[in-house]
């Protein structure tokens, strides 16, 4: 099974990517800190773990900007770019900011998503796009919140 990786640089994306090796399946690293990232896109793979992004600022020193230029908008074009490959399967990682940036009692998928944060509503902007598109038959979206 070949997997593309986006974020295989940082702490999950290590882990994952030599457990993954560990099991055979064979990875494709993808950076999209390279801005010709699509030029390297492979077309035919058979899943996509986006891992990539900006993680919150606990000092709120970044430039809100930027979250939305990674976490959002890069992840709109990773996930249009899998609309028109090969690819069967999307992961995306997002975080439990986006649903809300503090819980009293236990989070379900009942609750309505309430972001606070450049972090958090980048996060859920990029997973209201992905929900909102049609997808063609024999493609799956699969979303994962960290906690």
């Amino acid at each position: 099974m070949k997997i593309i990786i986006t974020g295989s640089s940082g702490f999950v994306g290590k882990n994952l990517s030599y457990f993954l090796q560990s099991k055979g399946y064979t990875l494709n690293n993808l950076s999209l800190r390279n801005k010709d990232w699509k030029t390297y896109f492979p077309k035919s793979a058979d899943a996509i773990i986006h891992l990539a992004g900006k993680a919150h600022d606990t000092k709120n020193t970044s430039n809100p900007d930027e979250y939305y230029k990674v976490n959002r908008d890069l992840t709109i074009a990773l996930f249009d770019e899998f609309l028109n490959s090969e690819i069967k399967e999307f992961f995306y990682f997002s975080s439990v900011k986006a649903a809300a940036d503090s819980v009293s009692g236990i989070l379900t998928e009942d609750e309505k998503a309430d972001p606070m944060t450049h972090y958090g509503k980048s996060k859920i902007e990029a997973e209201e796009y992905i929900l909102n598109q049609n997808l063609p038959e024999g493609k799956k979206y699969i979303s994962f919140v960290p906690v």
